[in-house]
């Protein structure tokens, strides 16, 4: 190998374009796994556990509605409850793929936890028959937010002048539905009217539903 009259070493001269080559493919390696790392997937968020602990003893200011009947500890009774909950996990198995449950509280509000992803019930305009009778409800949008969802039905009204039956409004008497899905956990929270209820306000009530769905679900994620 040559060496300069000093007696140093003369390092091999590269033309310009593979030295350009060269840094381009260092470059591209390390920078596809810099965004590889970055791309990794992030730790799935822990599941919730679906079991009788999951609902609460007290929601919406009333008692679950088994509560009475296992406390009074007979046992066949409690037995049936135990068999009911677990032929609901089961169903809730099949339809989500995740267990779930739905619970009464009191005789206005229906609970359902599911380790699955429900979706809100659909809106609709409503349809009349022929006879000016509402064969199909309308279905109206009361509140949305980035994780909860909501929809009123009002019940048909009278109109007695005109013979036929009106659509109603969030004023009238109606059925409220809500659903907080988190995708994350894969996990969803209804809550709604058990029979068709009348609350001093459908928005207002939407909201309160909300907030009890996102305060339940805080403390089953917290």
């Amino acid at each position: 190998m040559a060496t300069s009259g000093e007696g140093a070493l003369l390092l091999p001269q590269y033309k310009p374009w593979v030295v350009a080559l060269v840094a381009t493919v260092i470059g591209a390696l390390l920078g596809g796994g810099v965004i590889a790392l970055l791309m990794q997937p992030e730790p799935d968020a822990p599941s919730v556990p679906i079991s009788l602990d999951t609902f609460p003893q007290q929601f919406m200011g009333s008692e679950r509605n088994d509560l009475a009947l296992r406390d009074a500890g007979f046992g066949p009774t409690v037995e049936r409850l135990d068999k009911e909950f677990e032929d609901q996990l089961a169903a809730f198995q099949f339809a989500y793929g995740g267990r779930g449950a739905t619970f009464g509280y009191g005789p206005r509000y229906a609970l359902t936890i599911v380790d699955g992803i429900l979706t809100p019930r659909v809106p609709r305009e409503g349809e009349l028959d022929l006879a000016g009778r509402v064969r199909e409800t309308r279905r109206i949008i009361s509140l949305r937010t980035s994780q909860v969802s909501c929809t009123f039905e009002p019940q048909p009204v009278l109109d007695p002048d005109r013979g036929m039956e009106e659509f109603g409004e969030f004023s009238d008497i109606g059925h409220t539905d809500c659903v907080l899905a988190d995708r994350d956990r894969n996990l969803s929270l209804r809550l709604a009217h058990s029979p068709t209820t009348r609350g001093a306000d459908s928005i207002e009530t939407a909201s309160t539903f909300s907030s009890a769905l996102t305060n339940l679900h805080a403390q089953l994620t917290g």
